[in-house]
């Protein structure tokens, strides 16, 4: 005959029991016939840790037979009822599906104290909950200094924290999960004995309502809730996802997925609008989805400094140049607007003589500030994406006055390529207008060409208040002339 020892629970944290519990007095209840031997063997658990949270009732713990009873070190009361403390009882409210708080008050060492847990569920989302009024380092009680002590378990951060001065004790634990992750630091449980402090306003509530109370006990536990409450020693755990109107727990449905998550939990996407933290930054469009010629793919896989985005600004200069000089010079017509040249590179000046890059290779240009702009120029003419308009016959296409236009199937890889990662849609060329403001108060501007998606990325900002030292600055766009690709 085999003798299955009986698992113990010496040590496992009470809101541990608690869940194991609640999970096993289900599966007790499922178990058939044909597992009785698994579910006496769960029941025997089950009522050893029953056995062990009774134990830890706060109406058990510390107490003997010469501590005298709450009636009689209770302070004297003028009401008929006498003293709301007289009539306290042990109290558990479950404020929603995950959060519950236990409060008893007893006598310890001669003196009052109530004793207070809160617990969580486990499954809540980090972002939901958070400690509202953080671990003071004062005690809730008396005020004075508190000594606190930390440990890291597995799962789990605890802080114990004792007053130097009077009988409060609390006990703050926490979830241990990737640091940076919503979880991290989430509450799970707190438990407190604090001990009691006579409110002028809760015996004010007790006069007035115990005469005419139906329920004394519990008109005497809502006084002890009201005194709790005011000392912040309960509530201690803030559920952002709780609505207490309708008594539920808020939730969102993730636009990109369609998962559902805790409505603090949820990020924002500009194209699926609320979504679930892991598709923050989902995206429906990629590169791999594009209709490219195998010409122009081969360019990618023989160079590795010839990349789809490199590409995309190269053909947006060729394409919107003209459109970006007409933009900026009112008094330029587009059709009057030059094309774009290869352009000759910057040079920087020591005494402040330099001189910045111009076409392609201009500041912000497709060809600028890099090393191996040759090749891919070179790559673009080879794959019939760009043609030569200047007149010159001998002129090579690395000289600095070598003018470029697009061909038609360079307007067709530029549309295949210029998408919008987030919503697939397609991008849009505009002139982009950047102001900053130094700490002297000197305003400057600068212009670039760029292409971006008007619905997912922010086509206006606002310098702002406040000028820093360094400098504070905005941007907005303007459209382009003539557009049309």
């Amino acid at each position: 005959m085999t003798t299955t020892q009986t698992r113990t629970f010496d040590g496992v944290p009470t809101h541990e029991i608690v869940d194991y519990i609640n999970r096993t007095a289900d599966l007790i209840q499922n178990l058939g016939d044909d597992y009785a031997d698994a579910r006496d063997e769960l029941r025997a658990e089950y009522d050893v840790a029953v056995a062990e949270i009774k134990s830890r009732s706060p109406s058990n713990e510390s107490v003997d037979a010469t501590e005298p009873s709450l009636a009689e070190v209770a302070p004297e009361s003028d009401t008929d009822a006498g003293h709301y403390l007289t009539h306290v009882t042990e109290d558990t409210t479950e404020f929603s599906a995950r959060h519950s708080r236990t409060t008893d008050t007893v006598v310890e060492g001669g003196e009052i104290v109530h004793v207070v847990e809160e617990t969580y569920d486990e499954d809540a989302h980090g972002d939901s909950l958070a400690w509202r009024y953080g671990h003071s380092s004062d005690c809730l009680s008396c005020g004075a200094e508190t000594e606190s002590e930390r440990a890291t378990g597995e799962g789990q951060k605890v802080m114990d924290v004792a007053c130097t001065e009077c009988q409060f004790t609390a006990q703050y634990v926490s979830k241990k999960a990737e640091y940076g992750t919503p979880d991290d630091k989430r509450p799970v449980s707190f438990r407190a004995m604090i001990p009691h402090s006579e409110d002028e306003d809760a015996h004010s509530a007790w006069e007035a309502a115990a005469e005419d109370a139906d329920n004394v006990s519990g008109t005497a536990n809502i006084v002890r809730a009201l005194v709790l409450d005011k000392m912040n020693a309960i509530g201690q755990i803030r559920d952002a996802a709780y609505n207490r109107d309708e008594k539920e727990i808020k939730t969102v449905e993730c636009g990109a997925c369609g998962d559902v998550v805790e409505e603090p939990g949820t990020r924002s996407h500009s194209h699926f609008g609320d979504v679930c933290g892991g598709c923050e930054g989902r995206e429906t469009w990629s590169v791999d989805d594009a209709e490219l010629p195998s010409d122009v793919e081969a360019k990618f896989d023989a160079h590795k400094s010839v990349t789809p985005s490199r590409l995309v600004n190269l053909l947006r200069d060729v394409l919107f140049y003209p459109s970006y000089i007409a933009v900026q010079n009112d008094d330029t017509d587009l059709s009057d607007a030059p094309n774009i040249t290869t352009g000759k590179g910057g040079k920087r000046g020591v005494y402040g003589n330099g001189r910045p890059g111009t076409g392609m290779r201009r500041p912000n240009g497709a060809l600028y500030n890099n090393s191996h702009w040759r090749t891919l120029l070179g790559d673009a003419v080879d794959t019939g994406l760009i043609e030569r308009v200047d007149d010159s016959d001998t002129r090579s296409d690395e000289d600095a006055g070598a003018a470029w236009s697009v061909t038609e199937k360079g307007r067709d890889v530029f549309s295949e390529l210029a998408v919008c990662k987030t919503c697939g849609g397609k991008k849009t060329p505009y002139l982009r207008v950047s102001t900053s403001t130094t700490g002297q108060g000197y305003s400057r501007k600068s212009t670039r060409l760029t292409v971006t998606c008007g619905d997912c990325e922010e086509l206006t900002s606002t310098p702002g208040a406040l000028t820093l030292a360094s400098s504070t600055g905005g941007h907005s766009h303007r459209e382009l002339p003539g557009v049309d690709y």
